[in-house]
C-alpha cells in the first residue's frame, strides 16, 4: 500500500485589474514526500499574490469516526463554497458535516444504498445543504439530495449516472448540467415536479462528431445561466441563456481535459480559470457588454481549479500545481494499483482560505482533516 497526500503550492489571484507579478506560497505535505511544488514561478495576469501565514491544521474525524473511507470504489467529495460544510463518500454511506464552531459535526444522510458515487457538489439555500451526486449501479441515477427540517429528501434529475454540475438559481432553486453521450444538457426544477432537459451543445457538428465535456456553471443574480465547457478537439466555449436560447461563443482552442471553473464578480464580469494543453492556468474575462481576453496565471494545474467569490464580490483563482494522490495497491507485489483521488475542498470565507482532505492514520482507516490558513 502506498499513500500520499499534498496539499500544494496554491496560488491565488484576486481577479480584476491588470498588470504581472510574483506569485509563491507553502504547500503542506501529509504521509510520505512527494516531491512538492517549485514556488516563486513567475506569472503573468491580474494582481496576482501570495498567501502569507501557516496553515493551521486540525482531525475533525479520526480513524473513520464518520464512516470508512470508500476503498477501491468511485467516491464522492465536495466543499461548500464558505467553508461551512462539506460532503463525502463513505465506504456504506454518504456523510455530510456542518462547522459547528471550532470542529464540525457529522451525521449519514439517510435514504441512500451501499452503491459507489460519482462525483459530488453542496450548496446552500437559506442555510440548508442541497446536495448532488450520482449513483453508479445498473439502475443509476443523477440526483439531489435536500434538507427538509431533520430529513433528507431525494430528486430524480435524470435516470443516468451522468457527469454533471450544480448551481443554485437566485430563488434557491437548483439546476444542474449533464453530460450525456457527448453532449450538454441543462435542466431546471419544473413547477409541478420533476426536471426539464435543454440541449445546449451536441456532439453532432459539421463534418462529424466532436463530443463536449468538463462544463461547469455560474447563475447570475438576474437568472441567467453562464456556461463553459470543453470539446474533444480542445476547444473551449462559453454558452449564455437569453430567451431566444443559448449564445455560444469559442474562447480558446487550447483547452485541456481539466475541469473549469466559472464565476461572477459584484460589477458582473464574467471569470472562467482553465487549463491549457500546455498545462498552464489561465484565466478568460469579460466585462459586461465586453469580449473575452486570456491571461496566464501559473503551471501545471493538474485538478480542482477553483474560483472562490468573497464578501466584497472579488474572486480568487486557485489551482493545485501537483497532482495529489491516494492509492490502493490491490496486490502484495504491488503489481496493480488504483489510483482512488484525494479528497479535497477549497473555500474561502472570513478572509480565510479553508481546505478539507483526508490522510491516512491506520490503514484501512482514515482522518478527515481540516485546515484553514489566512490570505
Amino acid at each position: 500500500m502506498r499513500f500520499g497526500f499534498l496539499l500544494p503550492a496554491i496560488v491565488a489571484a484576486a481577479c480584476g485589474g491588470s498588470g504581472g507579478a510574483m506569485g509563491e506560497s507553502d504547500g503542506m505535505t501529509r504521509g510520505p514526500d512527494t516531491g512538492g511544488s517549485e514556488t516563486g514561478d513567475e506569472v503573468e495576469g491580474p494582481c496576482l499574490f501570495s498567501f502569507t501565514g501557516e496553515w493551521d491544521v486540525s482531525v475533525v474525524a479520526e480513524k473513520g469516526l464518520w464512516g470508512s473511507f470508500a476503498i477501491g470504489s468511485t467516491y464522492a467529495f465536495a466543499m461548500s463554497g464558505d467553508g461551512g460544510g462539506f460532503v463525502y463518500r463513505g465506504e456504506r454511506e454518504l456523510m455530510y458535516a456542518v462547522r459547528d464552531g471550532d470542529t464540525f459535526r457529522a451525521e449519514k444522510v439517510e435514504g441512500l444504498g451501499s452503491y459507489p458515487l460519482k462525483g459530488a457538489a453542496l450548496v446552500y439555500h437559506e442555510g440548508a445543504p442541497v446536495i448532488g451526486f450520482a449513483v453508479v449501479s445498473t439502475w443509476g441515477t443523477t440526483s439531489l439530495m435536500l434538507r427538509s427540517g431533520d430529513e433528507w429528501l431525494e430528486e430524480e434529475v435524470a435516470p443516468e449516472p451522468y457527469d454533471f454540475a450544480l448551481a443554485l438559481a437566485p430563488d434557491g432553486s437548483p439546476e444542474l448540467l449533464t453530460l450525456q453521450a457527448g453532449n450538454l444538457y441543462h435542466s431546471a426544477r419544473l413547477p409541478g415536479g420533476g426536471y426539464s432537459e435543454e440541449l445546449i451543445a451536441s456532439a453532432k457538428v459539421e463534418g462529424g462528431t466532436v463530443s463536449v465535456s468538463n462544463a461547469a456553471m455560474a447563475i447570475d443574480a438576474s437568472g441567467k445561466r453562464h456556461v463553459v465547457y470543453r470539446r474533444a478537439n480542445d476547444e473551449m466555449y462559453y454558452a449564455e441563456s437569453s430567451p431566444e436560447g443559448w449564445v455560444v461563443e469559442k474562447i480558446a482552442s487550447d483547452m485541456s481535459d481539466v475541469t473549469p471553473a466559472i464565476a461572477l464578480d459584484g460589477a458582473g464580469t464574467i471569470f472562467i480559470i482553465y487549463a491549457t494543453t500546455d498545462e498552464v492556468a489561465a484565466l478568460a474575462t469579460r466585462s459586461l457588454g465586453g469580449t473575452f481576453a486570456a491571461s496566464t496565471l501559473g503551471a501545471v494545474p493538474t485538478e480542482k481549479l477553483v474560483l472562490l467569490t468573497s464578501e466584497t464580490g472579488e474572486v480568487f483563482a486557485a489551482w493545485y500545481e501537483e497532482e495529489p494522490a491516494l492509492w490502493h495497491i490491490r496486490r502484495p507485489d504491488g503489481s496493480e494499483s488504483t489510483y482512488i483521488g484525494p479528497g479535497h475542498g477549497l473555500a474561502l470565507s472570513d478572509g480565510l482560505l479553508h481546505a478539507m482532505y483526508f490522510k491516512q492514520n491506520d490503514f484501512p482507516q482514515y482522518d478527515v482533516c481540516y485546515a484553514t490558513r489566512p490570505l
